[in-house]
């Protein structure tokens, strides 16, 4: 099941690129006509005790023949002028459970500083943030030093997918700047990818890719996305392409009618 989720999650790093007031992005995909799978995204300004931060939420659903096989929640609090990401959850609701929504498998992520952060997987009724503390049950500990040696924690930072997605337009990808290299937290796990440029599309659109440096590409089940196609009008990503088993080269598209704007 992870193994899924890191994917799909690594989706959502480079979807929100243009931030507003409020804002919701909706892709959606279709494989062999009988299966279908959308991604909403709503990102709001918020603050809270006199501080600014971008609130996230996002729900993948995936039918097939009307049935419904993953349904994945998403939320993410972080710091509005730096990114810093400061807490976030992700839900899901397992096959055997689909009929049970009150009882949906969490994963709560809260970060610290110089690369520490706390990770609890537990069981609630519905998506909502929660604080952690070390001292509390089941709450684990990890730094990203234990994976990354070449993570400096004076001048890197461990995001998370909500933060990664702040920060695309701010990369300036181009012929001229290729590549950025970020450190991502996915669940318990800290993945470093590189952002690349491969070529302009047009007048306003770039091809980008995402190519995991370590733990390395074979590590995963599934390809990273191969073609990512990147408006700078829009300032949004318009199209992913994967290649998936059996369907093939699977194709999620940017609904202009359902987003807002």
């Amino acid at each position: 099941m992870t193994g899924k989720f890191i994917i799909i999650s690594l989706l959502i790093l480079v979807m929100t690129t243009s931030i507003s007031a409020k804002e919701r992005y909706v892709y959606e995909a279709r494989a062999l006509v009988v299966a279908k799978a959308t991604l909403v995204i709503d990102v709001e300004d918020v603050d809270l005790d006199g501080q600014k931060y971008k609130a996230i939420t996002s729900n993948i659903s995936v039918r097939l023949l009307g049935k419904k096989l993953i349904d994945l929640d998403f939320q993410s609090l972080n710091v509005a002028d730096s990114f810093a990401p400061v807490k976030n959850i992700e839900c899901y609701l397992e096959k055997k459970r689909l009929s049970n929504p009150a009882d949906k498998n969490c994963r709560s992520v809260h970060f610290l500083e110089n690369g520490e952060y706390l990770y609890l997987n537990h069981r609630q009724t519905s998506t909502n943030l929660i604080g952690l503390r070390r001292d509390m049950p089941n709450v684990e500990e990890y730094n990203v030093l234990d994976i990354h040696q070449d993570f400096d924690k004076q001048n890197d930072r461990v995001f998370d997918l909500a933060s990664i997605a702040l920060l695309v337009k701010y990369l300036h990808l181009s012929a001229e700047n290729p590549n950025k290299d970020l450190f991502v937290a996915v669940n318990k796990s800290v993945v470093k990818v590189r952002i690349s440029y491969v070529k302009d599309i047009g007048r306003n659109k770039i091809w980008i890719k995402i190519t995991p440096l370590h733990p390395a590409p074979e590590f995963y089940k599934r390809p990273f996305p191969h073609k990512i196609v990147y408006d700078h009008k829009r300032k949004a990503v318009t199209q992913i392409h994967q290649k998936l088993p059996i369907v093939g080269n699977a194709v999620i598209k940017l609904s202009k009618k359902r987003s807002s704007f």
